[in-house]
C-alpha cells in the first residue's frame, strides 16, 4: 500500500513538472478584438462587471473542488467519471465564450488556460490509475493531486487576476 502512495505521488510530481513546463513554453495565441472598455454614460460598467462576475462563476465550477462534490458517482468508473468531468469543463466553458468580449485579453487567456490545465491534469491523473479503477479513486486520486501541491491548478492563480482586473471598474 506503502508503494503504491509513493508510485501515485511520483507520478503525480511529474504530471505537475510537465503541466507547469507546458504551461511556460505554451506560445502566445492570436490577438482577440479589444474587450468594451467601461463607460459610466453609456452603461458598460455593469455588463463588465458582470462578465467578471461570470468568470469567477466559471472558475469555481471548472475547479476539481466543485466538480467531484457536484457529480459524484458510486456506479460510474475512472474512464466514465472522467469523461464527464472533462464534458463538463468543456460545456461550462463554452457556455461562457461570449465572455470574451467583455474582459481583457489576459483575463481570458488565462481562464482558457486554466480549461486546457484542468483537462490535461484530469487525463494524466486518469492515466496513473488502473483501467478498472473505480470513480471513488479517480476523485481520490484528483484529491491527492491538489494537495500534494495547492498551486497545481492555475484556479486560484486565474481568480485573483479576475478579481484584480473586475476592481479596477468599481
Amino acid at each position: 500500500m506503502e508503494l503504491q502512495n509513493l508510485i501515485i505521488a511520483v507520478v503525480i510530481l511529474a504530471i505537475l513538472a510537465l503541466t507547469i513546463l507546458t504551461y511556460v513554453k505554451k506560445p502566445q495565441k492570436k490577438i482577440s478584438p479589444q474587450p468594451l472598455q467601461p463607460n459610466p454614460s453609456n452603461g458598460n460598467t455593469a455588463i463588465v462587471l458582470q462578465a467578471y462576475e461570470r468568470l469567477v462563476t466559471l472558475t469555481e465550477r471548472m475547479g476539481f473542488n466543485s466538480l467531484t462534490q457536484r457529480l459524484q458517482s458510486d456506479i460510474l468508473n475512472a474512464q466514465d467519471l472522467a469523461a464527464v468531468y472533462a464534458e463538463t469543463i468543456r460545456n461550462e466553458y463554452e457556455f461562457n465564450l461570449s465572455q470574451q468580449l467583455y474582459v481583457t485579453d489576459h483575463v481570458w487567456q488565462a481562464v482558457t488556460d486554466m480549461k486546457d490545465q484542468q483537462l490535461f491534469i484530469l487525463q494524466q491523473v486518469l492515466n496513473t490509475l488502473p483501467t478498472n479503477a473505480t470513480g471513488a479513486t479517480l476523485n481520490e486520486a484528483l484529491s491527492l493531486f491538489l494537495q500534494m501541491d495547492e498551486n497545481a491548478s492555475l484556479q486560484q492563480t486565474v481568480l485573483q487576476l479576475i478579481r484584480f482586473e473586475a476592481k479596477k471598474h468599481i
